[in-house]
């Protein structure tokens, strides 16, 4: 509920705000979502595959958004955690979704701080991930 009231319940597209999350509420985001990454580490595969999509759009919602160091690194490694032990075919698509944020229509709309996030996100997905999405693209 935290994150939603700081970043909106709305679905990413045209309108949807992109400006930086203040740090206060940066603050409060973190500890929740240090807490929902907890629950991830113990969590079984199906667990965590029947909350995969509805964290991945508040996770990416977060990053179009902009948030900090600890956050951007936090919010990382919960989807790393949710490809390694979820649904890692969406991985994919997810990438492409990261990409197409930093050089798609919706590119413009985005601040430098949210930039950072993403880059900093698809960075971590694809030094954890990079052989497994590399043999995707051989494949072609």
């Amino acid at each position: 509920r935290l994150v939603n009231s700081v970043i909106g319940t709305g679905k990413q597209g045209k309108g949807a705000s992109h400006k930086p999350i203040p740090l206060a509420e940066q603050e409060k985001l973190t500890v929740a979502i240090y807490a929902a990454a907890l629950d991830l580490d113990n969590a079984d595969r199906k667990a965590i595959q029947s909350v995969q999509r509805g964290l991945e759009g508040l996770l990416t919602r977060l990053l179009t958004a902009g948030v900090g160091l600890p956050l951007r690194t936090l919010t990382s490694e919960i989807l790393c955690t949710i490809y390694s032990k979820g649904d890692n075919i969406a991985l994919y698509s997810y990438v492409g979704k990261l990409q197409g944020f930093l050089n798609g229509k919706e590119s413009k709309e985005i601040s430098d701080v949210g930039r950072v996030s993403l880059l900093s996100c698809l960075s971590k997905l694809v030094d954890k991930f990079g052989s497994q999405l590399g043999s995707g693209f051989q494949e072609s």
